[in-house]
């Protein structure tokens, strides 16, 4: 009978992790899972008859439980990780740029042990679940055959009960990984209208952007920059310090600051996701709906901001490959690591430090008589947020790092997995401070600003955040355009007021209320329309 038990406690345990309501790590569920029981249940069948499953029945019984138990773990700490359940039919498409980078930040001996626990540790639970079936197959077998019986019906029993006492994670998290294949199956089947519907309204084509003047408008995207910074109490004191020397650089040099928190359509990681909702007014919550989109003709914003005569860049300093949809977006330029002429030594998987890749972006040419709208997107406070370059007051210096010897010793160091937190607020710091330098020395006259997070960080940082709201500060020289755009739910400062609803909503009041009062007037029609082949 000790093998009896100790086989259904492995079976019981392996699927008791359950969504914690907030933290970090699951939590153990106190009902019995019913995919331990319909296990335990299919492998005493043969013990009512004194027999035995071959070893290859046992085998596959193994492989499927073992794989329900790994999707319903997964689905228990994605919500913790990402904000949002797992997406295996999407997210496994993006682990190789995972993988890559964390071994690009990893030591060597953390890549070792890394790859030795991905080989060993799947092929030890299997074993560890092939022996709990036999144990509780040899546990029935071992019994009388009345004792048998009874406790191989009463697990049967308990395994059909609706009862509240029995739970079914597992098999309704598969179910939902089903449930998500089938849509995009039917998004590519017959259905794809249904699911542009879904998308929204697309912004507005008919307005003059008036009251804008033709001045440069930034649009900066802070990574991971999150609402969790002013929430989790022992994260403020530093993040509330560091917006405070930002808003003094800033109004030093003549900027009126007003922030807000904006919701974000993706946790944790999919900043795609929020670029996307940010620049097409669409609310992108999965890959599913960014894919869909960019098979559209749906107007973006730097197309809005191209027929309004402007020159459009998008700067990624981490883009180390042609973006697929690239022609979707329509910027003018797209700039990634090879444009930005970066030499120094490579701080992770992304390498170009954001000093550096803001000193670049400033320095590229501009259209002659032509206004800017830029997109740029900061990635030194990317996950691992780990090496981190240092700031620089010499901003020549900023790829050699002549004035910090300390680099090299800095690069050596590989991430701690176990202390985040320390690392994440480094690494916002530094964005902050180095903005606050840059923004005086390079945005001319009376330039819009707007730099935002695109989402909150990975609970890995060791606090998970029930919000997804990432702060948005809007500045310029000009008191009256930073009022016009930043409206309800800003405050002035630093630090974010209210709610400026989502990032859905950026694009279409920005151009509602930088339009003139006759072209606002008029009314929207059309709908996203798919892109026509040729």
């Amino acid at each position: 009978m000790f093998r009896l038990a100790a086989g259904l406690l492995f079976l019981i345990l392996i699927f008791l992790p359950a969504p914690a309501a907030s933290g970090r790590w699951p939590v153990l569920d106190r009902a019995v899972p019913f995919e331990a029981l319909a296990l335990a249940a299919v492998i005493a069948l043969p013990a009512l008859r004194r027999g035995r499953w071959p070893k290859a029945v046992r085998a596959v019984l193994a492989i499927l439980g073992l794989a329900a138990a790994v999707i319903g773990f997964a689905d228990a700490e994605a919500p913790a990780l990402m904000g949002r359940d797992l997406d295996f039919s999407a997210d496994l498409a993006h682990a190789g740029s995972v993988i890559a980078l964390l071994a690009a930040s990893a030591s060597p001996v953390q890549i070792v042990l890394a790859t030795l626990a991905a080989c060993l540790v799947p092929v030890l639970l299997f074993l560890a679940m092939q022996a709990a079936l036999g144990a509780v197959e040899r546990g029935l077998d071992a019994a009388p055959r009345r004792a048998a019986a009874l406790l191989a019906a009463a697990i049967l029993v308990a395994a059909l009960s609706g009862s509240e006492v029995v739970s079914h994670r597992a098999i309704a998290a598969i179910e939902k990984q089903r449930g998500k294949l089938a849509d995009a199956w039917r998004a590519t089947h017959g259905e794809r209208d249904q699911f542009l519907a879904g998308l929204g309204p697309p912004p507005r084509t008919d307005g003059d952007l008036a009251r804008l003047g033709g001045r440069d408008v930034y649009v900066i995207f802070i990574e991971s920059y999150g609402a969790v910074l002013l929430d989790a109490p022992e994260f403020k004191p530093r993040a509330a310090a560091a917006l405070a020397r930002f808003d003094t650089a800033v109004a030093g040099a003549g900027f009126t600051l007003r922030s807000a928190r904006i919701a974000s359509p993706t946790y944790g990681g999919g900043s795609w996701l929020a670029h996307g909702t940010v620049d097409s007014g669409a609310w992108l919550d999965s890959e599913l709906r960014y894919e869909l989109l960019t098979t559209t003709d749906r107007p973006t914003w730097p197309r809005l901001m191209a027929k309004a005569g402007y020159q459009t860049m998008d700067a990624l300093p981490g883009l180390k490959e042609p973006l697929d949809s690239a022609a979707f977006w329509g910027f003018d330029h797209m700039v990634g690591t090879d444009q930005l002429g970066y030499s120094g030594p490579s701080f992770g998987w992304f390498g170009v430090p954001d000093q550096f890749a803001l000193g670049a972006i400033a320095a590229l040419p501009r259209a002659a008589g032509k206004p800017l709208f830029v997109q740029i997107v900061l990635v030194s406070s990317h996950m691992p947020f780990s090496p981190l370059p240092p700031y620089v007051e010499d901003w020549s210096d900023a790829g050699r790092f002549a004035s910090h010897p300390e680099v090299a010793r800095t690069l050596e160091t590989p991430p701690d997995w176990q202390n985040l937190a320390a690392p994440y607020l480094d690494s916002v710091d530094y964005d902050l401070r180095v903005l606050g330098d840059w923004i005086p020395r390079t945005v001319r006259g009376n330039a819009l600003v707007i730099i935002l997070g695109d989402h909150q960080p990975p609970a890995l940082i060791g606090t998970a955040s029930a919000s997804h709201d990432v702060p948005i500060h809007v500045l310029s020289r000009d008191p009256e355009i930073v009022r016009a755009v930043a409206g309800p739910g800003y405050a002035d400062g630093a630090l974010p007021g209210g709610s400026a609803g989502n990032m859905a909503d950026l694009l279409p009041n920005f151009l509602e209320r930088l339009s003139s009062p006759q072209a606002s007037a008029k009314p929207q029609t059309g709908a996203t329309a798919p892109r026509q082949p040729g």
